[in-house]
């Protein structure tokens, strides 16, 4: 025979089994409502998410060839002026700056010949 503190544990165990089946539960709600809504604002900018992929919806179209190359060299020096190559940076040292020089190099493991 089943004695009170066996019941009690099975009580306890139940409770605890049915306590993670509810939490997953709306988990996996809250999940799939934050997926949809971000479905639904995706949509609203023009991307259709499916589950064959991701589709953009343009919103002009290039008519002529003059338009295409204009958008491109639009796109180019936008890209060039947005680079950092050929910039001056405010971490690389001045030549004239010897501390900044022998710093550096000690950080990048080079060591200074003397003269």
């Amino acid at each position: 025979m089943a004695s009170l503190t066996d019941f009690i544990s099975l009580i306890i165990t139940l409770v605890v089994i049915a306590g993670l089946a509810y939490g997953g539960l709306r988990i996996w709600q809250s999940l799939s409502e934050s997926i949809e809504t971000t479905k639904a604002n995706l949509k609203d900018k023009g991307y259709n998410v499916s589950s064959k992929g991701v589709a953009v919806k343009k919103n002009k179209q290039i008519v002529d060839r003059e338009s295409y190359l204009d958008a491109t060299q639009r796109g180019f020096i936008s890209m060039m002026s947005a680079a950092s190559i050929g910039k001056p940076s405010a971490t690389v040292p001045e030549p004239g700056n010897s501390n900044a020089d022998d710093d550096s190099k000690k950080r990048f493991g080079r060591f200074r010949r003397k003269d």
